[in-house]
């Protein structure tokens, strides 16, 4: 096996039957590679390079554009001038793929630091001053300023970003800011990529007052550092609290504002309601529970449930939780509250997984990719329907299936949904949507009509009345 690179033929001597090491040989920088040209990749391989290489300068173009020959021959001359440096530098003409990173204009030259995107706004056609550029960026150890677009994109694509929103306006915040610079390269040891953000509206809409305001997100998480403002001034503890993040199991603490974001955003979150924990009986009872649940917190990651805890109150006093500390499970936006003892971790873990407070009645509950596994390995027989979140066609499938789900639920049929992105490739579906019967992992896929409510309604009786 060997891969053509403009005409240039690469053996491959690694294990030809190990598919993943033939991936990633495929779409590693090392295969990819030729003297003095800028490769040209897809849009999944400049992702994999990006997620790979600390250090990569990607230039996106449309390929009609007149003046893209001109702008290849400067970036020629930069890729030949940048051969002693450590940094991957390719093309993308990939539609709408700076989209994904959170930018907006091609032609456009752009710098990648362990994922988070810097612009080059000057002269494309000018190599000197394209050169100067990038130099600089390597050479700068500095946290990356942001805008919401690229920030949003950063925390889709990496899995631990600490971002910090500060007021540019404020001398006490840049000041702050200033000190905070020195932690970014050991968080970096600890794939933890530091971005700041000077949008003023973004952290008030957190539920926050005071700036600046330190959030480490993990997998899309937001958790928010337990001190603002001047609290954020020794840069010592902060790096210790982010790195502590990264490293251990807790239960992060949320304002009101993010745990409605949370919840908006995921499909199953519990969440602990401390209260104000006022005096020292409550706040020792408080500490007890959070301890205790803190031991199924990594559990509960592996079924895709968000764990998190918040001490204000105006989401307990709308779904009437008046006793402290108390436990609410959110089912796609839907709470139930728990009515066992906290301070039982074990039980508590149990209840969370049931299947009967996973689902909730006459509706097709929707499940992430985590869940999903978790459920096709314990359930014997169970039917999926997967399809993608803005299509209009599979709304109106979703429909129907709900129509027919209260004739299910008398069949004591269990069926699911999800959109996660992906999700299609991880079992092998030709096309969305798709329903899937699976029997013991087993997949059987349905290839009749989506329209047709009755006839869904026969195959899936038909599935389950199959042998098994």
């Amino acid at each position: 096996m060997g891969l053509f690179r403009n005409g240039d033929y690469l053996g491959f001597d690694g294990d030809i039957s190990r598919p993943v090491e033939v991936v990633n040989w495929l779409t590693g920088t090392d295969a990819l590679e030729v003297a003095d040209v800028v490769e040209k990749v897809t849009e999944d391989m400049l992702e994999n390079i990006i997620e790979l290489e600390d250090d990569v300068l990607a230039f996106f173009y449309d390929e009609e554009d007149g003046d893209v020959d001109d702008i290849m021959t400067a970036m020629e001359s930069i890729d030949q001038s940048l051969s002693d440096e450590e940094v991957e530098f390719v093309r993308c003409s990939a539609e709408r793929v700076v989209e994904n990173y959170g930018l907006s204009m091609i032609p456009s030259l752009v710098y990648f630091e362990n994922g988070v995107p810097s612009v080059y706004t000057g002269d494309l056609k000018n190599p000197d001053n394209v050169l100067g550029w990038i130099t600089q960026e390597l050479q700068q150890q500095i946290i990356k300023e942001v805008t919401e677009d690229v920030m949003e994109s950063v925390q889709d694509r990496r899995e631990f970003v600490a971002t910090i929103f500060y007021n540019k306006d404020n001398k006490n915040d840049l000041a702050i800011l200033d000190a905070l610079e020195t932690i970014d390269d050991e968080c970096k040891e600890n794939d933890i990529n530091v971005i700041k953000i000077s949008d003023t509206k973004l952290w008030e809409s957190l539920g926050i007052e005071d700036s600046p305001v330190l959030v480490y997100y993990e997998n899309d998480v937001p958790f928010v550092y337990p001190h603002q403002g001047s609290g954020l001034a020794n840069a010592e503890t902060v790096k210790d609290w982010i790195i502590a993040q990264r490293n251990t199991a807790a239960i992060e603490e949320v304002t009101d504002a993010m745990l409605d974001d949370i919840i908006e955003e995921h499909d199953y979150v519990a969440v602990l309601f401390t209260g104000l924990c006022a005096d020292e009986e409550d706040k020792e009872k408080c500490d007890k529970v959070a301890q205790q649940l803190e031991k199924i917190d990594t559990l509960l990651d592996n079924h895709g449930i968000v764990f998190v805890m918040t001490a204000q109150l105006d989401k307990a006093r709308e779904l009437w939780v008046s006793r402290f500390p108390a436990l609410v499970f959110f089912r796609n936006g839907d709470p139930i509250k728990y009515s066992g003892d906290l301070t039982q971790a074990k039980i508590t873990y149990k209840w969370l997984i049931n299947p009967k407070n996973l689902f909730m009645p006459n509706v097709i509950e929707e499940v992430n990719d985590l869940m999903l596994a978790k459920m096709l390995q314990s359930e014997p027989s169970m039917f999926v329907f997967f399809y993608e979140e803005d299509d209009i066609f599979s709304r109106k499938v979703l429909r129907g299936l709900e129509e027919i789900d209260d004739r299910l639920d008398a069949l004591n049929v269990e069926i699911v949904k999800t959109c996660d992105d992906g999700i299609d490739d991880d079992y092998e579906l030709e096309s969305l949507p798709s329903l899937v019967h699976f029997r013991k992992g087993e997949p059987t896929v349905y290839y009749g009509d989506l329209k047709q409510d009755d006839e869904i309604a026969l195959w899936i009786d038909a599935q389950r009345k199959a042998k098994k």
